[in-house]
C-alpha cells in the first residue's frame, strides 16, 4: 500500500491510500478519484516530502509494550524495535477487533455501505480484493502477519 498527497483542479488538497502506483494512474485516468471537498476528478499528485524518522529511542509502558505513537528510528537499522513495533499494532487490533476470516471483503463492504453496524474488524484478503474495495472507496489498511 502506498499513500499519495493528491490535489484537484480547484487546488484542494486531500491524501488517499493505492495497492500501488499502477492503481493510482488506473483510477484516475477512469476518474474514479473524486475531490471530497468539490468532486472533481481531475485530480493529480501533489508535491510531497518523505518521512524519515529522526534517531528516537522508542518508548515502552511498563508492560514492555511500545508506547503508542512512538517513532522508530529507521535510520540505525534498529529491526528488534520495528518488529516489536508491528507486532504490538498487530497484538492491539487482534485483541480489539473481530476476525471475519476470509469473509473480509464482503463484512467490510457492508459496513462502509451502512448495510451493518461499523465495528472493528480483520480478516484476509486476496490482492484483488483489496484493489477492489480501494476502488469502490472503503477504507481499509493491510494488518502485518503475525511473526513467526
Amino acid at each position: 500500500m502506498i499513500k499519495f498527497s493528491l490535489i484537484c483542479d480547484q487546488a484542494h488538497e486531500f491524501d488517499s491510500w493505492f495497492a500501488n502506483s499502477g492503481v493510482f494512474e488506473t483510477q484516475s485516468a477512469r476518474a474514479l478519484i473524486a475531490c471530497p471537498v468539490c468532486n472533481s476528478v481531475h485530480i493529480s499528485k501533489a508535491v510531497m516530502a518523505p518521512f524519515v524518522a529522526a534517531k528516537t529511542r522508542l518508548e515502552k509502558t511498563s508492560s514492555g509494550k511500545p508506547e503508542s505513537g512512538a517513532e522508530i528510528d529507521l535510520n540505525e537499522g534498529h529491526s528488534l524495535k520495528l518488529r516489536s513495533a508491528v507486532q504490538a499494532l498487530r497484538a492491539h487490533v487482534v485483541q480489539n477487533a473481530t476476525d471475519v476470516g476470509t469473509g473480509f471483503p464482503e463484512e467490510a463492504r457492508k459496513q462502509h455501505f451502512g448495510e451493518v453496524e461499523t465495528k472493528p474488524i480483520y480478516g484476509q484478503a486476496s490482492a484483488a480484493e483489496v484493489a477492489e474495495l480501494l476502488e469502490e472507496g472503503v477504507s481499509i489498511l493491510p494488518l502485518p502477519a503475525a511473526a513467526n
